[in-house]
């Protein structure tokens, strides 16, 4: 993994929320068993307050190749995934952030077996964040195209594409002993489409909710 943080103005040491919530993005690909792309994107989603400064930069570079072998079946999965933060801090007041995250990722699954079946799915999608304190929002927009291609005699192709949004809220408890507890809501929308988003085929509405419980360790 490959991270740059750039400040405008100097300024203390920076903090960054590393973990991810399963509601905090949305998984285009689970269709394919590829993994999460935009999972590289959690480190991005609550940075903590930086005195002194108002906009920091951040970039992101991630890539996993995985082999599986199932009941005869062997699976290997290729994904590369990069991504671009803006924050602004000082929107409200002095310490409220406003974050921009764009990214692309590119994922490609080979199967074989009793049949062979090669998957390509690049994506895209745009997320903004909000936070203040304990309050903090997210939007998230996403596209993918996918082709699968049966390796038969002759080959049957098959394209389709993905178009989603996904809104989440949550609020983050401190309690004593660096303990925390985050209770969130969200709501994802995602529509199906065949190839060049040309025909709807299917629509999909998730309304979930959570929390996650921790303690921050010094």
């Amino acid at each position: 993994q490959v991270r740059d943080r750039r400040l405008v103005a100097p300024s203390g040491p920076l903090g960054f929320a590393a973990g991810e919530s399963k509601f905090d993005s949305r998984n285009p690909f689970a269709a394919q068993d590829i993994p999460n792309s935009f999972s590289a994107l959690a480190y991005a989603k609550a940075p903590a307050p930086v005195l002194g400064s108002n906009w920091l930069y951040g970039a992101n570079l991630t890539g996993a190749d995985d082999e599986s072998k199932t009941a005869g079946i062997s699976t290997s999965i290729a994904t590369t995934t990069g991504a671009f933060d803006v924050t602004k801090i000082g929107i409200f007041t002095a310490s409220d952030t406003l974050t921009f995250i764009a990214s692309g990722s590119n994922a490609w699954s080979h199967q074989h077996g009793s049949f062979s079946i090669d998957n390509t799915t690049p994506s895209v999608s745009g997320t903004l964040s909000y936070s203040n304190s304990g309050f903090s929002a997210d939007f998230t927009s996403f596209a993918s195209w996918t082709r699968s291609t049966f390796q038969t005699a002759p080959a049957i192709v098959v394209n389709g594409n993905l178009l989603g949004y996904t809104a989440n809220t949550q609020y983050r408890f401190d309690l004593p002993s660096a303990v925390f507890i985050e209770p969130t809501i969200g709501m994802t929308y995602t529509e199906g489409y065949t190839a060049n988003f040309g025909t709807k085929v299917s629509d999909t509405t998730e309304v979930h909710g959570g929390a996650r419980v921790g303690a921050a360790v010094q």
